[in-house]
């Protein structure tokens, strides 16, 4: 209807938006304790016109319990739609689209699921990026944005998202991982936890980039994590605030003005009290010549931009060892 393609165009121009304010570093998160169980309800009030429009069965299993996540709920709820919508746009008329959710660990996993025309396996790792679009001779066109959307938000919420399917025409599923509040986990906590108690242990963070939007961001998933987080923008900062803040772990940018990462890396090793300091470099260079510089300058580990959530929190795991 004239009705629904009109909704699909205003959709379409906010998460061109939207997308155009995260890559600016424009868009802040509104982060508040929210129950995740509203914003299942908010997001497939949103998607589900689309999804019984196209005659598909809609399935919906979460856990009973309340699960609370540290989140900004309008634009979870924004994911989650968007991966439903997506689904619905991809599978064959009459097909089943699936939303799971369950409690692992410390992080809730969110599946979305569909019996659509899958995606080929050459295109799983980029169908994320900005106008991705499967080659399909179907009239499924589209700009491939609202994918590119999802990623960038569960970043900023210090999760992780990926795509699997078994090929063209055996459907896709979406993989969200989202941590949860801690406070949540106390009725049920986790066997992985070591006897040392370092496991769970809080960090002290000092995060350092010249490009304060990239700073903000790392250091909001960082804080997610738990950690306490300072920022600075330059070696020279981070030198002048190393000895007040104590940090545990370093993620340093390598090229930056006034003091550049190899050198305050060097310095930083050299300032009494912090032989035991983890330093990684968090850059974009990612050349085995630039490795072999920062391990030479005395980084620890050599990460290369964007950072994975899940290379974050092992790099924080590991320094508690």
């Amino acid at each position: 209807t004239m009705e629904r393609q009109m909704d699909q165009l205003v959709t379409l121009v906010n998460d061109l938006i939207d997308v155009s304010r995260i890559t600016r570093g424009k868009l802040q998160l509104r982060l508040t304790p929210c129950r995740f169980a509203d914003i299942v309800r908010s997001a497939t009030e949103a998607s589900l016109p689309g999804i019984t429009d196209a005659g598909h069965e809609f399935e919906v299993s979460v856990p009973d319990k309340e699960i609370h996540l540290q989140a900004d709920p309008h634009r979870l709820a924004q994911v989650i739609s968007n991966l439903l919508n997506n689904a619905a746009k991809y599978t064959p008329r009459g097909g089943t689209i699936r939303l799971a959710a369950e409690v692992e660990h410390d992080s809730l996993a969110v599946r979305v699921e569909d019996t659509g025309k899958g995606i080929p396996s050459g295109m799983l790792d980029r169908i994320f990026e900005m106008f991705a679009q499967i080659d399909s001779p179907s009239d499924h066109g589209g700009l491939g944005i609202g994918l590119t959307l999802v990623k960038s938000l569960v970043l900023m919420h210090a999760g992780s998202v990926r795509a699997e399917s078994a090929g063209p025409g055996k459907g896709s599923t979406f993989h969200l991982r989202l941590p949860i509040i801690a406070s949540a986990l106390t009725q049920a906590p986790s066997h992985s936890t070591t006897g040392n108690g370092h496991h769970g242990s809080v960090k002290r963070v000092l995060i350092v980039d010249d490009n304060t939007d990239a700073a903000e961001v790392l250091a909001m998933a960082v804080s997610l994590m738990g950690h306490k987080v300072a920022t600075a923008e330059n070696g020279q900062v981070a030198l002048d605030l190393a000895p007040d803040f104590r940090p545990d772990v370093v993620f340093m940018d390598l090229g930056m003005p006034v003091m550049d990462g190899w050198e305050a890396a060097k310095k930083m090793r050299a300032q009494p009290g912090n032989e035991s300091i983890r330093l990684v470099a968090l850059t974009g260079w990612g050349q085995d010549g630039d490795r072999a510089r920062t391990r030479a300058a005395g980084f620890d580990q050599h990460l290369v931009k964007p950072a994975d959530p899940e290379a974050l929190r092992r790099v924080l795991l590991e320094s508690a060892s």
